[in-house]
């Protein structure tokens, strides 16, 4: 899938000022070619909980297999909210 484990990678502010990014919006393609969209602050769990199908009311559950098609990376939910709030397109 291409994702890091832990830390993804970091930027930086300045020069002392470091962001660590944890929080993930993510598109994905089903079976019968429909995406999906989701946020996340675990990338990998979350991907794993669509790929084995772990909840059942979750739109992906019968479209399985899913394919990763687009991740971004944020440094928190509230960066991510700041965003859509002002209108700023996350995905494409």
């Amino acid at each position: 899938m291409g994702v890091s484990k832990g830390y993804p990678r970091s930027g930086f502010l300045g020069k002392k000022e470091k962001i660590i990014l944890e929080f993930y919006v993510y598109m994905l393609r089903c079976r019968d070619l429909s995406y999906y969209t989701g946020h996340t602050d675990n990338i990998e769990a979350r991907i794993g909980q669509h790929e084995q199908g772990s909840i059942k009311t979750c739109y992906t559950y019968t479209k399985r297999p899913v394919y990763v098609v687009y991740v971004a990376e944020f440094a928190s939910r509230g960066v991510l909210r700041k965003l859509r709030m002002n209108g700023i397109p996350l995905l494409g």
